[in-house]
């Protein structure tokens, strides 16, 4: 299929019968919904399978479904939660990133899939919506390149509340590149890193990062179900004694730690600072 770009899409919307450019009626109704700005629909999950269609399910089959929902993505005003599952192969991708870096209503973005180089066609998204509070990345490996791509796009984000990496098979070499960007981001509330395989090391750079950033907002840090151990949270400790609005701390399931190192979190609640909730 030849790439289309925004202006071929809205040269064409005003007059195009919906059920002509999609596989599917479902996918025309939801286009349709995009299109009326109807009050009731606020969230949209790709995938390119589906045993029965959900309401809120767009199921990417052949020809130009990806673009057009990208042109109607990036009109919507009433769209707030967009799922990203897997795109069927050698689809229109790029035309679909094109015309979602127009929204400035979304606000939780979830993605279930490694976009390879498609995460840099996300970064004028990143960087234009404002109201964009929830990141997620879940339920697929991240490699180190993937890490390294997520990491650039991250640059791009500065209104952000919520980081969530949970079971991503993610290590420590994949941490170390994420967690560089994560000084620029000071006004994330919650981390969410749970459910991978962050060891000693991954530890000791987000002590490195915490013990360098200013003026932080973390609230919360999930570490469960994790490889730390007691000299990883030791480490871990030292920096987050920096994040003085910091109420949950979850680090269950980490069977490396023992006692000894528990009691290393005793410095940390001893902190004048210190709000854990115990």
């Amino acid at each position: 299929m030849d790439l289309q770009d925004y202006e071929y899409y809205e040269a064409r919307a005003k007059d195009v019968k919906l059920e002509d450019i999609t596989s599917s009626q479902h996918n025309a109704d939801i286009l349709a919904m995009l299109r009326n700005c109807h009050p009731h629909f606020t969230l949209i999950f790709i995938t390119d399978e589906s045993d029965y269609y959900d309401y809120h399910e767009f199921v990417v089959c052949e020809g130009d479904d990806l673009g057009w929902l990208g042109y109607f993505v990036g009109r919507s005003k009433r769209l707030e939660e967009l799922l990203i599952g897997n795109f069927p192969d050698n689809l229109n991708i790029d035309a679909f990133f094109g015309g979602l870096r127009h929204n400035r209503s979304i606000q939780q973005l979830h993605i279930y899939t490694d976009l390879g180089e498609s995460f840099k066609s996300l970064s004028t998204f990143l960087k234009n919506n404002n109201n964009l509070r929830d990141l997620t990345f879940t339920c697929f490996n991240i490699g180190l390149q993937c890490a390294r791509n997520i990491a650039l796009l991250l640059e791009q984000q500065s209104s952000l509340k919520c980081l969530n990496f949970e079971d991503n098979n993610l290590g420590d070499e994949e941490l170390v590149e994420i967690a560089t960007v994560l000084r620029t981001q000071p006004q994330i509330e919650e981390l969410n890193l749970s459910v991978n395989d962050v060891g000693r090391d991954g530890c000791v750079a987000l002590r490195n990062v915490l013990e360098d950033m200013r003026n932080l907002n973390l609230a919360t840090v999930d570490l469960g179900h994790n490889d730390i151990d007691d000299e990883g949270l030791n480490a871990l400790v030292e920096g987050l004694k920096k994040c003085h609005n910091l109420t949950t701390l979850c680090l269950s399931g980490n069977e490396l730690i023992t006692g000894a190192g528990l009691r290393s979190l005793s410095t940390l609640l001893r902190s004048d600072h210190c709000r854990l909730e115990c």
